[in-house]
């Protein structure tokens, strides 16, 4: 369906739609940052990072359990990974109650339990209703319980924060991607014979090639969301403005990534298919979500009954200059 506005926003120039998505995505990089910043006033820098992380692997349907389950864990130092994963497991309410069948997964299952068994108590009351977690058109490498082991590797480094301040320096002294330099960093220290190198859950069948941890959709979705505004926002703070200035251009840089139902239907409510192709990249994404997140979303199907009036507001210079 289309929106009240396509027909302003098919009138504009490939130069003024480019620069509309521009903007609108720096704003979405400058709000996530501001965000962090006052976040951080309550608690710290790191917490937030663990806070961003998780989110960021909930993919679009479990962000919100993972996010709360960063939160409920917030004092807890950085430690021993089996015991983090058991954690996180217990409280997600997604650690199985009846062994699974294979040989590899009842070792693992009960490893997690007798972890888990130690710390029941104590966490009983925040446990999450499994009822909060989406399965359905999730795939394997979405799942919770594989992000929740991942998740669980990355709250127990505690050297993770400070690697990833590093990875700016490393982006410019380097000749390597910045991407394949953020996922090594996010992949490093994971254990390369675990159980979940060919599982996807607990009672998945065993995989006969190792299963890749994070791919570049991911990579994508977490520097654009987490990574990136994260350091903006300490950069923001020292008042670090060679810092941010790196930290736009990679932003503004960084390769498109995966495409969605969400995506596409913005794309669909505001410049139809016969729009020609639309800039690439992760920020003109950002800056779709960004414009879809203050115009459409609040909207919602009343945008199809909105009178012209209304309709001549979106038609202002804003269309060009947000």
């Amino acid at each position: 369906t289309l929106g009240r506005c396509y027909p302003s926003l098919q009138g504009l120039s490939t130069g003024s739609l480019t620069e509309l998505l521009t903007t609108a995505a720096r704003k979405r990089l400058e709000q996530k940052s501001k965000a962090h910043q006052l976040a951080a006033r309550a608690g710290d820098w790191n917490q937030r990072l663990w806070e961003s992380l998780f989110t960021s692997l909930g993919f679009q349907h479990n962000r919100w359990p993972l996010q709360r389950l960063a939160e409920i864990v917030a004092s807890e130092p950085c430690g021993d990974g089996g015991i983090w994963e058991a954690r996180l497991f217990g409280l997600s309410g997604l650690l199985p109650v009846e062994p699974p069948t294979s040989v590899e997964a009842l070792r693992l299952f009960r490893g997690l339990w007798d972890n888990w068994w130690r710390e029941r108590a104590r966490w009983s009351e925040d446990v999450l209703p499994r009822s909060v977690w989406r399965f359905a058109g999730v795939r394997p490498a979405n799942h919770p319980q594989r992000r929740l082991a991942l998740a669980s590797r990355w709250r127990a480094d505690a050297s993770l924060p400070e690697r990833l301040r590093g990875w700016l320096s490393r982006c410019t002294s380097e000749d390597q991607p910045p991407r394949l330099l953020l996922r090594q960093i996010l992949e490093a220290g994971l254990p390369t014979g675990s159980f979940w190198n060919h599982h996807w859950t607990l009672r998945s069948e065993t995989q006969s090639v190792p299963l890749p941890w994070l791919g570049e959709s991911r990579t994508t979705d977490i520097a654009m969301n987490a990574v990136l505004p994260w350091l903006r926002a300490q950069a923001e703070t020292t008042g670090d403005t060679s810092a941010i200035q790196q930290i736009d251009t990679l932003y503004f840089q960084w390769p498109t990534g995966q495409d969605n139902s969400r995506l596409r239907q913005i794309r669909q409510r505001l410049f139809s298919l016969t729009r020609p192709r639309l800039p690439q990249g992760a920020a003109i994404q950002q800056g779709l979500l960004q414009i879809a997140q203050e115009f459409c979303e609040p909207g919602g199907s009343l945008c199809e009954s909105r009178s012209e009036e209304h309709t001549s507001e979106l038609q202002s210079p804003y269309v060009i200059s947000y």
